[in-house]
């Protein structure tokens, strides 16, 4: 957490002679800057087309259509047309941010106990297996939330069909294997080598592909294709979304509830933006069934309270985050889909609950920590998704998330279409406890949608955007939002730096700290003095920013610099 004070060296200097300054995550990641439009995602690849959609006169809203259709090419394991997505867009004609939620939704036959043993009363199988049946797999709403904002607020100048020409030829002809995907192919080898679709597009022999070697994926060209000749529709309507249903019916045990109905009914939803003053930044995010959001505000609003830039380069900055990460963390359990659940928002996003919860952080030793244990993620769970951030010459801004679940999603893919199954369902709670309570927000019901931790943020000051913010990866996008939103809004760090420095988490209890921040002995030894348990880990959430210079309005595009790929670009 910065300020950060230099590696303390016993002797170097005397303890009240310290020279404080900034150590930053070591990282050969570069910052684009432009005055004109940016667009950051996690592979440069994508970035490019995207770029070239807004040079030839298209908007974000055009340009994010063809960034997710090539990532779903470049990045096959994290995100893609049959998973989950959401939007903060700004448009900066009607000055209005709006919220668009495309997280895939439960059959409407869906029930409570769909995950458990009607006879045991437990999950039918572990994690690793229950993530591979239809059961896991719901509607997705990434493809409707393309259509929607290109139809909605595109310049028209291209045709959806013509956005997704990138993404269907660079599929017919092929693309070189990032480190990225080899390592997530490599990881999941075992998941995955089960579906010969899989194997006919990732083996070369009897191998896995590996990073630099040539993927093409013809299938998938196909069904760019179809999208191409048929619109949308031909997923939630036709033969793409029979496609779909069919791979969700092909493994046992649990074949999934989907039917074509429960496509056909799909929608989005559709709302306002959650907002919050923060020391006189409006800050905008999203909206439930995102825990995200509302984590994130709750944050901000005690943090508020404690006015953390009283201890600038001292180890009570990392004491006071990690604090009001314990005092947030439990708000996911109240957190579900708005259209079924009476959601307690407007309460924890008072200014009085947040007076309260910083009343009960201690300056110098460690609160309680009480995350209950259902709130833990199942053994073998690691969430894996994508943002993208555009904005445009007309000052719109698209801040994208998406997600297949874990990574590949449920390994499987539906038949003939390149395109791997979402196991998103999974995110709702398998808790036998939980599920015997009618108001649990987050059991699985008729056309439900799962709790996510989507995080987008854009931040205002004086009526202009100053930060445009996300992080990835599930639950702990909250963490790693929060550190760079403290970084640049509490403590001023450069546009460009943001996201390279030492982040502070909190797992099971104790302080996690990220490199340099952990090498720190006098800070490390402070918290420890303070009661903190101490654990370290060399890469802590992943996110991507824009930042606003405030005296010239130059954006500074920046990613983070612990994903491998470099995809942040200017025109």
């Amino acid at each position: 957490m910065l300020p950060l004070p230099r590696k303390f060296s016993p002797g170097s200097a005397l303890l009240g002679a310290l020279i404080y300054g900034l150590v930053f995550f070591n990282s050969s990641a570069q910052a684009a800057s432009s005055y004109k439009a940016v667009v950051v995602t996690p592979d440069s690849r994508a970035s490019r087309a995207a770029l070239k959609v807004l040079e030839a006169g298209g908007n974000a809203a055009d340009a994010l259509v063809t960034a997710q259709a090539v990532l779903n090419v470049v990045a096959p394991h994290s995100s893609g047309i049959f998973g989950g997505a959401s939007l903060l867009y700004y448009d900066a004609v009607l000055r209005r941010i709006l919220y668009f939620d495309g997280s895939v939704q439960a059959s409407a036959r869906a029930f409570p106990e769909m995950f458990l043993d009607s006879q045991q009363g437990q999950p039918r199988v572990d994690y690793a297996e229950l993530r591979k049946t239809g059961l896991a797999t719901g509607v997705p709403g990434a493809l409707k939330v393309l259509s929607e904002i290109q139809s909605r607020f595109g310049l028209r100048k291209m045709s959806f069909a013509e956005l997704l020409e990138p993404a269907a030829a660079m599929a017919e002809e092929g693309v070189t294997v990032s480190e990225s995907l080899a390592e997530a192919l490599l990881a999941h080898r075992e998941a995955l080598q089960g579906s010969g679709d899989f194997q006919k597009v990732f083996f070369a022999g009897n191998r896995l592909l590996k990073a630099g070697e040539t993927v093409r994926q013809e299938d998938l060209a196909k069904t760019f294709r179809l999208l191409q000749r048929k619109g949308p529709a031909v997923f939630y309507e036709g033969e793409l979304g029979n496609a779909f249903l069919d791979g969700a019916r092909q493994h046992q045990p649990g074949s999934g509830l989907l039917d074509k109905e429960d496509l056909k009914s799909y929608d989005l939803l559709r709302t306002d933006a959650l907002y919050s003053n923060y020391k006189g930044y409006g800050v905008f995010t999203a909206s439930p069934p995102s825990a995200g959001g509302v984590m994130f505000l709750a944050a901000c609003h005690i943090l508020e309270k404690i006015d953390l830039s009283k201890y600038a380069a001292r180890p009570e900055t990392v004491h006071y985050i990690g604090e009001v990460m314990k005092q947030v963390d439990p708000l996911q359990q109240w957190i579900g889909d708005p259209d079924h659940f009476d959601l307690p928002v407007v309460s924890i996003l008072s200014k009085e609950w947040a007076g309260k919860k910083a009343a009960n952080i201690p300056a110098s030793k460690p609160g309680r920590y009480e995350n209950p244990k259902h709130l833990s993620l199942p053994e073998g769970k690691k969430p894996v998704s994508v943002s993208v951030l555009i904005i445009d010459r007309h000052g719109n801004i698209a801040n994208y998330s998406a997600s297949l679940g874990d990574a590949f999603g449920s390994g499987r893919m539906a038949p003939g279409t390149g395109g791997f199954l979402n196991d998103l369902l999974m995110d709702f709670s398998m808790d036998p406890g939980e599920l015997k309570s009618p108001n649990f927000p987050n059991a699985p019901g008729p056309k439900r949608r799962p709790r996510n931790f989507f995080m987008p943020v854009v931040v205002f000051k004086q009526g202009k955007p100053t930060l445009v913010l996300n992080a990835v990866n599930g639950k702990e996008s909250v963490g790693a939002a929060l550190n760079a939103f403290v970084q640049r809004v509490d403590f001023g760090v450069s546009c460009g730096s943001v996201l390279e420095v030492p982040r502070v988490f909190v797992r099971d209890g104790a302080l996690t700290l990220e490199g340099d921040l952990y090498e720190n002995d006098l800070w490390r030894v402070q918290l420890e003095l303070f009661g903190h348990k101490i654990k370290k880990e060399n890469f802590l959430g992943n996110g991507q920013m824009v930042c606003f210079e405030e005296d010239s309005g130059k954006m500074v595009a920046e990613n983070d610099p612990r994903d491998s790929e470099d995809g942040a670009i200017g025109a």
